[in-house]
């Protein structure tokens, strides 16, 4: 089993305006300069500050875990004690949308499934969202055991309640 487990979340965007920045400054110093070299390795850095992920590493062998944002290929971000949650839990959320078009009202439902970590202040760590519960219950079985920590499904709840 490997001792590290890596979550990705995706683009963050948090420096999407400092990488804006350095691709138009970029690129204006390449057509008004001649440097051309150094402003084709500011496009470059201007892109990974642009589309810089984000995620949420385990150390399984430490039991610690780092919310981390991924600059240049470097995660950012501080190790945590992962002793603290006690459960992984996958969370329902049922919003409704209503659309006003011409008079013509159309509702739209939108059921999303959480995986997060808890403990017992009730703090969450939320690692994965899924909209099919299927793939959300196959993965909250998955990361349960990978991460050897009980796993509570609140779907059941939830969808009595509903009803």
């Amino acid at each position: 089993m490997p001792s590290k487990l890596d979550i990705k979340f995706g683009v963050s965007f948090h420096f999407f305006y400092i990488g804006l920045i350095a691709i138009l400054a970029s690129l204006l110093v390449m057509i008004y300069t001649d440097f051309k070299t150094a402003a084709l390795l500011g496009i470059i850095i201007g892109i990974f500050l642009f589309l810089s992920p984000s995620g949420t590493l385990f150390d399984l062998k430490n039991q610690r875990y780092k919310q981390y944002l991924n600059i240049l290929f470097i995660k950012i971000g501080t190790w945590k004690d992962l002793k603290a949650f006690t459960k992984l839990e996958l969370l329902v959320n049922y919003e409704t949308e209503v659309k006003n078009y011409r008079s013509v009202n159309t509702r739209v439902n939108v059921d999303a499934y959480l995986i997060a970590l808890s403990n017992k202040d009730k703090d969450k760590i939320e690692l994965k969202e899924f909209t099919n519960y299927q793939k959300a219950s196959i993965y909250l079985k998955e990361l349960g055991t990978k991460l050897n920590i009980e796993t509570v499904d609140r779907q059941n709840s939830k969808q009595k309640k509903r009803k």
